[in-house]
């Protein structure tokens, strides 16, 4: 998958600066079910969501 964070929108999906600064990468599946779990996780834990946004990470399944 390609993760980004929520409400980040890149000029570019190749845009080389995001990818540097590591607003948008890959995952693979360990690595998205992780992801998962830290957005049930954090939204339990923090005290407000935005809710602008329905998750944490924008994330585009790659087959």
């Amino acid at each position: 998958a390609l993760v980004l964070p929520s409400g980040f929108i890149p000029c570019s999906l190749r845009c080389r600066e995001a990818w540097e600064r590591n607003l948008i990468a890959f995952a693979d599946m360990e690595e998205f079910k992780r992801i998962l779990e830290l957005e049930d996780e954090l939204r339990m834990k923090l005290p407000h969501f935005h809710l602008a946004y329905d998750e944490y990470f924008e994330k585009i399944v790659l087959d």
